[in-house]
């Protein structure tokens, strides 16, 4: 409860002073509880008096009148003043830096405890209040008036209150109300909200309200009793003439304390209800605003700011000072009104365990001016919430409608110059993307970046990409993650732009590139799935369907169609079996629209010799070769077939075993002897991982990195798990007969899947271990990789000639279709449109997703061992030994 007295502590007078007892030196045991004190003796607001102050310019002398309420019940102004007290209980002294001419005063106001040695009433939150007439009106509350241009002012207030103004504590001739006094000025201030300073053990003079140690709660004990503050007050003036009246009032919380510390009743005996239950003091740091004004076209950014609130009451809440407050509103005319700043603020950790910081963003600044901006906080009380006094029948004093508040002024600054200046943007890492593609961690480069800064990919003006995550790790360097879903197919420049500068732009800096599948990389994805990502050709609904054109070279009959790859504009094949001591078969590169040659590559003319494809780089511009019979590894330029790297010794291997590529790029090369990581770019070995006869299958790689490989395919073949940056193994499986097929990653199930002549095979990967999920007695096919469709359903075409569609849970067969011959060399190529294409013996054919055929060509005979590739424009794409390269489009 809070009660208000408006003259010298009217409290204890009206206890002691009427009962003849004196308020300074009472005599005997202390005074009896009477019934009126018992009815205040809840959290008081105490008003311990009010004064008119005149100050004269020429003496540089001060002087404080207590007003002198007539009508009161009991006139104690007697006991503040000469001759009843010896001293009066505010004293004052104009100090040197006062400017009197213009009408501006620092003066040292010190307050005495009115009760010394009455340590029952030692006080908390002293605060004494300058009242004088006031100009502004709040935007948030349309009754705050407050000081404004051309009135009397206190420069260095500490805070402002509404307690004890004139015109809303209007309950005249009571405890609660005001009458003017005799010597009190014509009229009364009319500020509703007033500045003023605190008093408490431990300031001195200039000290700062936050330097205050909150272990003091802000005492003001009877003893010593006195404290002093300075006040730096500029007056108004009139007609060259300072105007020096204006009225003073004290103003201090006090709780009855506990009667077990009497008589001494030090600070501990109080509990927090002693303490005012509005905030106590703020303090506002710049937290990296942005405002800046140069002239009335160039000016812009953001006003950021850490609000730091300090409430007595929060010690005591279990929610801290955010429970304590039930607004926080900002006002001034650089924001244009009042603005909510609760909503807005992220709440952090204070300095003290009675403060919290308000950290709030304040855009769409009405900047006409650099320099300091004062803003006007109201803090308003969650509880109590209101000005009515705490005492029984306390409804019907006059006091103002409007939420319990504190109130304070502080100054936002607006740069007089730019604050960023314009970045440089010099690279983005990866530089291209896949679309429909996600990327995490991608990295910028530039210097002069600033915090807040942001970043956009621009393929046009409204075309961006979407990017999420953006960090500012340092002037340097950004990151963020980003989704190339339904990206526009293009360059896009990599933009950065400061608050408020100019941005900078990397032109063409980044790719957004479509998919294209590369045959057998992974036969479309790490995972060597055999989905491509593209819809194939649909061909007739039956019957018989010619390819759309041929390419055919010499020697074409020669050797054994491998399987095709496809960058944007080039096919890559070969037909490297050698039966003559003569041939020299070439690995050839065809252009995709001229369908001409664009270039073939032999490395020796050593006798029985050819140049195998074994995979491209992730982007296509590089493609890796074997040579045989040297067994070497060469990295050539897709477009020309210019040689870059190589030889990299690959210590033996197989022209039907086929790279695959890992998470960042590299090529993951089963040879007779290891697995190893090669880089792309420079053909250098990242690392080798023993492994005994890796034959003809390729590795796949799992969804989180980790590579799987087969060795000692002749007769224990094992599936081996192999960490992607190291190269050690992390677990082998036991043997499972003779395996010619590559290894498979089922992303859907998470599960690696592998066709041995002991069947079908399904692991689990337990990361240091693993286990056996499923497995199917199967007649076993040469060169025959099963393949998953999006859904997680294997295909693969068995021993004895019979396509399945296998249940990924389990193993067994949902659909078949036989009459695919022994099942030798079928490797199996998926479009998004769920149509299956195989090439195999003497024909090619296309199958529905429940393994009924859809549309077949007959070639010669022969035509094993190649693998359909599937372009981005739909057109499917098969090497045949006795026709050459065919292509299938609708």
């Amino acid at each position: 409860m809070r009660i208000s007295l408006l003259v010298s502590s009217m409290l204890l007078v009206l206890i002691i002073g009427c009962s003849g007892g004196s308020p300074l030196a009472p005599q005997g045991t202390p005074p009896v509880e009477t019934p009126r004190e018992a009815a205040l003796g809840s959290p008081n607001h105490v008003l311990w008096g009010m004064w008119d102050i005149t100050i004269d310019g020429k003496s540089m002398t001060a002087e404080a009148v207590p007003i002198r309420g007539a009508q009161f019940t009991c006139n104690v102004t007697m006991f503040m003043q000469p001759p009843k007290s010896p001293i009066n209980m505010i004293a004052l002294a104009v100090l040197p830096g006062s400017e009197p001419m213009n009408g501006y005063f620092e003066v040292d106001v010190t307050l005495r405890h009115p009760f010394p040695g009455l340590n029952m009433y030692n006080g908390f939150d002293v605060r004494g209040i300058l009242m004088a007439d006031g100009s502004i009106i709040g935007s948030h509350d349309s009754n705050v008036l407050r000081a404004g241009p051309g009135d009397t002012s206190l420069v260095n207030a500490d805070g402002y209150t509404r307690w004890w103004n004139y015109p809303e504590f209007t309950t005249y001739e009571t405890i609660f109300g005001f009458t003017r006094g005799k010597l009190g000025p014509p009229n009364h201030p009319t500020a509703t909200v007033n500045p003023y300073k605190y008093f408490a053990l431990g300031l001195d003079p200039d000290t700062p309200v936050t330097d205050l140690d909150v272990s003091t709660r802000g005492f003001f004990p009877t003893l010593a009793g006195t404290q002093t503050r300075t006040y730096k007050i500029q007056f108004k003036m009139n007609g060259g003439q300072t105007v020096f009246d204006f009225q003073y009032a004290v103003d201090a919380s006090w709780d009855d304390p506990d009667k077990d510390y009497a008589p001494d009743f030090p600070q501990e005996a109080f509990s927090l209800s002693a303490n005012c239950h509005e905030a106590w003091t703020l303090s506002v740091n710049d937290a990296g605003s942005t405002a800046y004004w140069l002239n009335a076209d160039e000016k812009g950014g953001e006003f950021v700011l850490d609000i730091e609130v300090y409430d007595w009451q929060a010690a005591v809440n279990p929610g801290g000072v955010p429970a304590e407050v039930s607004g926080l509103w900002l006002e001034g005319d650089v924001l244009g009104g009042a603005v909510d700043a609760l909503s807005v603020a992220t709440i952090l950790p204070g300095s003290t365990s009675v403060s919290s910081v308000f950290e709030v963003t304040l855009g769409s600044l009405n900047l006409t001016k650099s320099g300091p901006e004062t803003l006007f906080c109201t803090v308003e009380s969650a509880n109590p919430s209101s000005y009515e006094p705490q005492i029984p029948g306390g409804s019907s004093f006059a006091y103002p409608e409007a939420t319990l508040a504190a109130y304070f002024t502080f100054d936002a600054t607006v740069s007089g110059e730019a604050p960023y200046v314009q970045p440089t943007v010099l690279s983005i890492d990866p530089d291209w993307g896949w679309a429909d593609e996600a990327y995490t961690d991608v990295t910028v480069t530039g210097t002069d970046f600033a915090p807040g800064c942001t970043v956009d990919l621009e393929y046009a003006p409204g075309d961006t990409l979407e990017l999420t995550n953006l960090q500012y790790v340092d002037s340097t360097t950004l990151t963020f993650d980003l989704d190339l879903f339904d990206a526009t197919i293009g360059l896009y420049d990599v933009i950065v732009t400061n608050p408020v500068a100019a941005p900078g732009v990397l032109v063409d800096g980044f790719e957004v590139k479509l998919f294209e599948a590369m045959w057998p990389v992974t036969q479309g994805n790490p995972q060597h799935t055999g989905t491509i990502g593209f819809d194939g050709p649909n061909g007739p609904a039956n019957g018989n369907f010619a390819p759309a054109w041929f390419y055919t070279f010499a020697d074409v009959a020669k050797g054994n169609a491998t399987p095709v790859f496809l960058n944007d504009t080039t096919i890559f094949f070969c037909i490297p079996f050698n039966y003559l001591d003569t041939n020299h078969l070439p690995a050839i590169a065809v252009d995709m629209a001229t369908h001409a040659t664009k270039w073939t590559k032999v490395f020796n003319t050593t006798t029985h010799s050819a140049a195998v494809f074994q995979g491209l780089s992730e982007d296509g511009s590089i493609a890796l070769l074997w040579d045989w019979p040297s067994y070497d590894l060469y990295g050539v330029d897709a477009e020309n077939g210019d040689t870059l790297w190589g030889p990299v010794a690959a210590a033996s291997g197989s022209s039907d075993g086929y790279a695959t590529l890992d998470q960042d790029g590299n090529f993951i090369v089963n040879s007779g002897s290891s697995v190893r990581s090669i880089d792309p770019d420079t053909g250098s070995i990242n690392w080798t991982c023993p492994l005994a006869s890796g034959g003809y299958c390729t590795p796949a790689v799992g969804t989180d990195g980790t590579i799987y490989a087969y060795g000692n395919w002749l007769s224990n073949a094992q599936l081996h798990a192999i960490d992607p940056s190291t190269g050690t193994e992390k677990w082998v499986t036991y043997g499972m007969g003779r395996c010619d097929n590559g290894v498979v990653f089922n992303p859907v199930t998470e599960k690696i899947i592998v066709f041995s002549q002991g069947g079908l095979y399904c692991w689990q990967d337990n990361g240091s271990s693993c286990s056996l999920y499923w497995h199917v007695s199967m007649s076993y096919a040469w060169y025959c990789s099963p393949s998953v469709a999006p859904n997680g359903d294997i295909y693969l075409i068995d021993g004895g000639g019979t396509m399945r569609r296998i249940d990924p849970s389990n193993g067994s067969t949902l659909n078949s279709s036989p009459g695919y011959e022994g099942g030798y060399g079928n490797r199996i190529a998926i479009g998004d449109n769920g149509l299956i294409y195989v090439n195999n013996e003497a024909y090619f054919r296309c199958a529905n997703s429940n393994c009924s055929l859809k549309w077949s060509y007959y070639g010669d005979y022969y035509s094993y061992w190649s693998a359909p590739a599937i372009g981005q424009d739909g057109t499917v794409y098969s090497a045949r030994r006795t026709s050459g390269l065919c292509a299938w489009h609708d």
